[in-house]
């Protein structure tokens, strides 16, 4: 989706500019299949980390996450979360696998 949208925006951009929509998605990724392939996995991968940051939040408790991943926490606290989070989500995992 956010590669349509990057399409869409690069479209515009070029019927303001006075270029037609063939001409515009030519300069997209270099203007090859590979290079708007290559353009939408990194517009993907840059969605991980908020993403995987949201989820993991959710997963471990809200605020705790921050906790974990500040400076100031010892191992034995981290190892202990950790230790939850696995038993709180190996009933999940039995559960899909049904």
């Amino acid at each position: 989706m956010l590669a349509c949208r990057k399409v869409l925006e690069d479209a515009a951009v070029g019927l303001i500019h006075g270029k037609s929509f063939s001409q515009r998605i030519a300069d997209l990724g270099g203007g090859t299949w590979q290079g708007i392939l290559t353009l939408t996995v990194l517009l993907f991968v840059v969605l991980i980390p908020p993403f995987a940051f949201g989820e993991l939040q959710r997963a471990v408790g809200e605020g705790k996450l921050a906790q974990l991943l500040s400076a100031g926490v010892r191992c034995q606290n981290l190892n202990q979360e950790l230790s939850n989070l696995a038993e709180k989500t190996r009933p999940m995992a039995s559960m899909s696998a049904r």
